[in-house]
């Protein structure tokens, strides 16, 4: 019986994993339009349409044919059309009234009409369109565009400034890269064009199941070898360079993970991969941020010990997890405290580095190699917990919720055996006056464990009886 509830419980608590991630709809058979909280503010809801062909346009909707979303169109927070989309449908986003933030891709060639009336919340609009597009008075309708601010490339302000409808946004200001779409939910590093790539191409050729494919294999290599490992032995010779080199390659791959897929916890996501796949990768995912963490301890240990340094790390570790547990505080409490941590984060490992820098001696280039081994460790360790933190939390509440009603079973059962043990248990009623720990006399008298139907008054002869045995 316990092993069919915590079937259920995990079931529940997939399903709650589901339930209030993100919704996706297919707007034709190449396109899709996905609605996802933030990964780092779950109050702020993200809009984002792709599609898969080279080009295509939105498909045009209205009031008797309305979009997909318009019955959540109320959480719709932020929009980003994508690269390849050609056009904005008509009356695509209307009356979104918490629409705060609209990202326009180059590709857009037309916005039709009432594409976002009625949103009245809007506020930081981006076009990466160098000529500014014609417009119809009714695209942004019933939006104050006094209170909105505008971003176009470097170039084209004095284009957008003279333009029907563009000119009337309260200020337009150039470079579009300076926009802020999100904390860290698109982290498209614009002024690090090399760093725009290689995320570009993890994302677009590589491939969240690629990713994800690769990182599971690699994990299951290194269990293999943590759990072969002797005891405080460190590893040596190509054993060691196998062993750190394949961390810190699958370290590498969950920081690009991190930061170039958009929902990073699709895989335990019901709609995503159906429910067998989201339990079983409930559970394999969670193993693997186990060994994970093992294996950072596992990792520098041979560093340092091949490097013939010896050097505490709790610091940069509990420094990790104190600044982990404050950013989530802040993140409820104090958003504004969130640069402060990390600022405090950031001395912090800077005083574990020079640390392990001295523990090397004279040894530079060991030294060197020490720090890069145990940053490159921590962070693609630090982020593979982030991104399935959310599911982390869930797990141990569930836990909690799971073994505090066992124990209320456990008890409740004790107590009823305790109940029938007793050998005059059968003889008697369990609420009898001189029954211990019970009430007063209810008037009835057992047989065998059964009742006979006769009644026994207060204070009568079985009561008695039983006062004397007792």
């Amino acid at each position: 019986m316990k092993k069919v509830f915590l079937l259920l419980s995990v079931i529940f608590l997939c399903s709650t994993l589901g339930w209030g991630q993100s919704q996706k709809w297919n707007l034709t058979p190449t396109m899709t339009a996905e609605l996802k909280p933030s990964n780092y503010d779950k109050d702020v809801f993200y809009l984002w349409i792709r599609t898969a062909a080279t080009s295509e346009a939105m498909p045009d909707y209205n009031l008797y044919s309305p979009a997909p979303w318009s019955s959540v169109r109320n959480r719709i927070n932020i929009i980003h059309i994508e690269d390849n989309v050609t056009s904005i449908g008509s009356y695509v986003f209307e009356n979104c009234s918490n629409l705060s933030q609209i990202s326009i891709s180059k590709s857009v060639a037309s916005i039709g009409d009432g594409a976002f009336q009625g949103c009245s919340g809007l506020r930081i609009v981006s076009v990466e369109i160098e000529k500014p597009l014609s417009l119809s008075n009714n695209v942004f309708g019933s939006v104050n565009l006094s209170n909105v601010t505008l971003y176009v490339p470097k170039g084209a302000v004095k284009r957008y400034k003279s333009a029907d409808v563009w000119k009337n946004f309260k200020r337009i200001e150039k470079d579009v890269d300076n926009l802020d779409i999100g904390v860290g939910d698109q982290l498209e590093l614009k002024n690090f064009p090399i760093v725009k790539e290689v995320i570009a191409f993890f994302h677009d050729k590589v491939g969240e199941r690629a990713m994800v494919w690769t990182v599971l294999i690699l994990s299951v290599v290194l269990f293999f070898m943590r759990i072969s490992k002797k005891k405080d032995e460190p590893r040596q010779g190509a054993v060691y360079w196998i062993s750190t080199v394949l961390f810190l390659t699958a370290c590498t791959l969950e920081i690009l993970y991190f930061i170039s897929v958009d929902d990073f916890m699709w895989i335990c996501t019901p709609g995503r991969v159906g429910w067998l796949w989201t339990i079983i990768n409930f559970f394999l995912f969670g193993g693997i941020v186990y060994n994970q963490i093992l294996y950072l301890f596992d990792v520098m240990y041979d560093v340092l010990a091949n490097g013939n340094a010896g050097c505490d790390l709790r610091l940069g570790y509990y420094s990790w997890i104190g600044g982990l547990v404050g950013v989530l505080l802040c993140g409820f409490l104090f958003k504004a405290g969130i640069p402060v941590v990390l600022i405090i984060i950031g001395i912090l490992q800077i005083i574990q580095a020079v640390l392990i820098f001295k523990s090397y001696g004279k040894n530079i280039k060991g030294a060197f190699w020490g720090i890069f081994a145990y940053l490159l460790g921590s962070i693609g360790t630090l982020a593979i917990f982030v991104a399935f933190l959310s599911i982390l939390i869930l797990v141990v509440v569930g836990l909690a919720v799971l073994w505090l009603v066992l124990k209320l079973t456990d008890a409740s059962k004790s107590s009823s055996s305790s109940s029938s043990s007793n050998p005059n248990s059968n003889q008697y009623c369990g609420t009898c006056k001189h029954y211990p720990g019970n009430g007063y006399n209810c008037g009835r008298k057992y047989q065998a464990g059964s009742y006979d139907g006769s009644m026994v008054s207060e204070n009568s002869e079985a009561c008695f009886y039983w006062e004397l045995k007792t």
